[in-house]
């Protein structure tokens, strides 16, 4: 725990620096007050803080690795120091734009995470209750196959909200199949797309896991 305070907040601070001197010579090397070093340190050490968030939102797991570091001298704890050090300085370098990326990310992970909880809260029985005016027959009728890898993709993928193209990676389906497939488990309420700031996506409903449940 240490390492990573330690870490944190000298690359926040030297990002602040860097990011300091770049506002001094663009500004023609007028003398700065004293506020505008001050704020860019506290800018880059908070975003140099929120690295272990933005980690644990990508999967990675450097920092379970350097605080419970393997018994064995593999040198992986110090491996794994290194590249938090690395993203520490990215993060306080880029701290605005970082900063908004990831308060971006974060809010629309809780906004599908508060909508998946509406949607469970809703099923009974398998079938989500806004459309139980759907027959009972086109929800539990037999997967075809392009339809199974498609809810499977969404199964297996660590995001609940996927885009065609991740789908397509993840299923080896063509665009076309994919957006078929997609069209037909809507109907049958196994599938739903969602309006993101990035677009259109989709994700499986709680009848659609069921659907392909192990």
């Amino acid at each position: 725990m240490a390492a990573i305070i330690f870490w944190t907040l000298a690359c926040g601070i030297a990002g602040g620096t860097r990011n300091f001197l770049i506002d001094l010579k663009d500004a023609g090397g007028c003398k700065a007050h004293l506020i505008s070093f001050f704020l860019r340190l506290v800018e880059g050490v908070l975003a140099a803080a929120t690295v272990p968030l933005f980690l644990s939102l990508i999967g990675n797991d450097i920092v379970s690795t350097i605080l419970n570091p393997p018994s064995t001298g593999t040198g992986q704890a110090e491996y794994a120091v290194l590249k938090f050090i690395g993203f520490c300085l990215i993060a306080a370098i880029f701290s605005k734009s970082y900063l908004e990326g990831l308060s971006t990310k974060v809010m629309d992970l809780q906004k599908e995470k508060l909508s998946n909880t509406v949607d469970a809260a809703v099923v009974e029985d398998g079938i989500p209750t806004p459309i139980r005016g759907v027959a009972l027959a086109a929800t539990t009728a037999p997967l075809a196959q392009n339809e199974r890898a498609v809810l499977e993709a969404f199964r297996d993928g660590k995001f609940p909200i996927r885009s065609i193209s991740g789908l397509v990676l993840s299923t080896s389906l063509s665009e076309s199949d994919i957006l078929a497939a997609l069209e037909s488990l809507e109907k049958r309420a196994l599938a739903r797309s969602v309006d993101t700031q990035h677009g259109k996506r989709w994700s499986a409903t709680p009848a659609g896991y069921a659907a392909v449940k192990a």
